[in-house]
């Protein structure tokens, strides 16, 4: 008796300790014992524990789950009492002894503050910041579950961007930047909600997924220019829009769909604001896919090419220099730099390429000089993006040390658009001429800074832009522009290139104009290395 007794009162206290609501009924249903907490989860729910049946708490209006109390069991359940609601894991068990039903018990474990941290840990995790949609992942799980939620409703995927927001950012601050975004987000908001999700996957990247049905190409192109008007700024900003319509939702995963919302959108929607994806550019997708698959392939069997176009003194006629272009060779024949250096671009790869022609024209170099050939400088195309992943000074000095190259034999060509609009890049470029190397600026004349970048930086060679001779040739206006830039330019003692010369006419105007050098079809198309190689001996 007295261990009956004694584990009876280990018991009670083991109850009255315990952090969890604890209510324990006799065989008939009456409450026998609780504890503190219990008393107070009784009180939550306008129960008096000193008449309590199990069945006021089977029966009660404040709480969800405990109907059917006929089988134990553990599950979540919600208490609500006064616009507030709780939630509980439950662990109901019926009590036998010698077969016989003698009691249950009921234990009630409040998680309501782990189910909050956890809500608000999740709400963090999936949505953005600044604008409070979806981030990339959730809105790729959301909308994977929309779509597969409501199978008999066609949807379209929305890919908007703002046009040249890294500008916004660069000349305003990020601050204003997000006010950008804000306004942004609030006009997608406006989009019919029903069935639909909104995300922001990245920068200035929003991509929604809605009803084909509620789509309205009206309202969209509504929202292609925003103005936003603050105390300190008046922006009017470009907002571009690239729809995909799914069709084969099965197929196709959901990061895919916002691929191809985003390839129309970068394919027509800078000029049509609203760009719907069509099977060219799925072919362009597969095109693209398969180079950017096979690259590393590329690189190691060396299947891109090395071509020379020779460059000419204008007045001589001899050869002074090549600029080095790359081709690639695969199984349908020789493709041109139109057809993946875009890819490569877009998707990381070029500066691996580009390093690649470059080495290739070092090494041509070397066995010029070797081989007692003529030597020639040689032009080799560096992208901006480089800048961004490399440090291009050291690798031409890498180069250039690993294969003995002096280095004003290797002339570096950078667009005028890359470096009139970074100042990193300029400073780069003082250090690259201050090492030897030759700097020349492609395209000059085809941007609106050209002569506020030569106030800015010194270079050594300049390449024209040649739509002043083929649009402009027999306009007056045109020619003494053209003039004027080649009469500045050899002022401030640089070497001029005309790229793009077909015409024995064109020859003739650009060297009465001063031209310095020539480039293009009249006097040669781009040929093989060991073509030009040939040529030299």
């Amino acid at each position: 008796m007295d261990n009956y007794n004694n584990r009876c009162a280990i018991m009670e206290n083991l109850i009255q300790s315990s952090l969890d609501a604890v209510l324990v009924f006799d065989e008939k249903g009456r409450l026998d014992l609780t504890n503190d907490n219990g008393k107070d989860l009784l009180e939550l729910l306008d129960i008096d524990p000193d008449n309590c049946h199990l069945t006021n708490i089977s029966s009660n209006r404040h709480l969800s789950g405990l109907e059917d109390l006929s089988e134990s069991f553990v599950k979540a359940i919600n208490l609500k009492v006064n616009d507030e609601e709780r939630k509980y894991n439950c662990n109901y068990g019926r009590v036998f002894k010698e077969k016989s039903y003698v009691g249950c018990f009921l234990i009630f474990n409040d998680f309501t503050c782990q189910e909050l941290l956890f809500r608000k840990q999740k709400y963090i995790a999936e949505h953005d910041e600044i604008t409070d949609f979806y981030n990339k992942s959730a809105f790729y799980r959301y909308t994977e579950e929309l779509i597969e939620n409501h199978p008999d409703i066609k949807f379209d995927i929305i890919y908007s961007d703002i046009k040249d927001f890294k500008l916004i950012n660069e000349n305003y601050g990020q601050d204003v930047g997000n006010e950008v975004l804000l306004s942004i987000a609030e006009i997608l908001k406006n989009f019919p909600q029903t069935n639909t999700v909104i995300g922001r996957l990245e920068a200035d990247h929003f991509a929604l997924c809605m009803p084909d049905d509620r789509l309205d190409v009206d309202l969209i192109k509504k929202h292609s220019w925003i103005q936003i008007k603050k105390d300190d700024y008046d922006l009017v900003v470009h907002n571009v829009f690239g729809i995909y319509q799914i069709s084969d939702k099965e197929e196709i995963d959901v990061p895919t769909m916002c691929e191809r919302a985003r390839m129309a959108l970068e394919h027509d929607g800078l000029e049509k604001k609203v760009c719907f994806y069509n099977e060219v550019m799925k072919e362009n997708l597969i095109k693209e896919q398969h180079i950017l698959k096979h690259f590393a392939m590329y690189i190691r069997e060396r299947k891109f090419l090395v071509y020379m176009q020779p460059q000419y003194d204008c007045k001589t006629g001899n050869l002074v220099g090549a600029e080095a272009l790359v081709r690639l060779k695969r199984k349908s024949g020789i493709s041109i730099p139109y057809d993946f250096v875009p890819i490569l671009e877009k998707n990381g790869y070029i500066t691996e390429m580009d390093y690649y022609v470059w080495e290739e024209a070092c090494r041509f170099l070397r066995k010029c000089i070797d081989n007692k050939s003529e030597v020639v400088p040689i032009a080799v195309n560096v992208s901006c993006k480089d800048f961004d992943k490399i440090n291009v000074n050291n690798a031409f000095c890498i180069l250039t040390k690993k294969y003995n190259i002096p280095h004003d034999l290797i002339r570096l060509e950078i667009t005028e658009s890359a470096i009139a609009s970074d100042e990193k890049l300029i400073r780069v470029v003082k250090d690259l001429r201050r090492n030897g190397f030759l700097v020349e600026i492609d395209d000059f004349g085809s941007g609106y800074s050209s002569l506020n970048m030569l106030q800015k930086i010194s270079i050594d060679v300049v390449k024209l832009d040649m739509n002043f001779v083929r649009e402009d040739s027999n306009k007056e206006s045109g020619l003494i522009i053209l003039e004027g830039i080649i009469k500045l330019l050899k002022s401030l003692r640089m070497t001029v290139i005309a790229e793009g010369v077909e015409t024995k006419e064109q020859l003739n105007l650009l060297t009465r104009l001063g031209c310095d050098v020539i480039q293009g079809y009249y006097y040669s198309r781009p040929i093989p290395m060991d073509e030009f190689y040939d040529s030299l001996k």
